[in-house]
């Protein structure tokens, strides 16, 4: 009896779920998603290190990815992301600038005809610079990976605002010294979708 009664939710939430997807919108094959985001953050530190107190902090960040769908639904692209932050205090300064690229692969599964969930997974190559009031510039260079889930609320048939939670894993090693370190991040971000038919 209990298995059976499994049997037929199990056939019920199936049906439910794949009648929603004929119903809604795909994105067709042929189809290219150009899509981008912008962040502006500031935060003050007080820090009490030999008489420097307060340290300000603004980090800019631009994000942007363009994808082809090959077939309906996938899509295969190229991601970019730059940062910029600046610390700032009485005593000194520092700049870290990072740029970050790599292919990544996008997969749509329609909800309904104006909302989609967008998982994305990328592989990531990651230059940064650091610079300082004290001492010279130093670079590092390294890899790393991406995975992405999201919303896409689409407003028009070729317009989306989309909002997600990203993780990422950087492994990167300064130029100079052949310091490693590696850097993980969680992300909740916002951004528009243009798609190109």
């Amino acid at each position: 009896m209990n298995k059976s009664i499994i049997i037929v939710t199990v056939f019920f939430l199936l049906s439910v779920v794949f009648s929603e997807a004929i119903l809604a919108k795909e994105i067709q094959q042929g189809t290219v998603e150009v899509s981008g985001g912008f962040d502006l953050s500031f935060s003050a530190v007080d820090v009490d290190v030999e008489g420097d107190i307060v340290r300000e902090i603004d980090t800019q960040m631009i994000d942007t990815s363009i994808s082809y769908y090959f077939t309906p639904n996938i899509g295969l692209g190229v991601l970019w992301r730059y940062e910029n932050s600046e610390t700032t205090s009485r005593t000194f300064s520092t700049e870290v600038t990072t740029n970050i690229i790599g292919p990544h692969l996008t997969f749509n599964l329609s909800l309904n005809d104006k909302t989609s969930l967008k998982l994305k997974g990328a592989v990531l190559i990651t230059s940064t610079e650091f610079s300082s009031s004290f001492s010279t510039t130093e670079e590092a260079d390294g890899f790393g990976w991406a995975i992405q889930g999201g919303l896409s609320y689409f407003v028009m048939e070729s317009v989306s605002f989309n909002g997600g939670i990203a993780y990422s894993s950087l492994s990167t090693e300064i130029d100079s010294t052949n310091t490693d370190f590696d850097v993980t991040d969680l992300s909740v971000g916002v951004g528009v979708s243009v798609y190109i038919f």
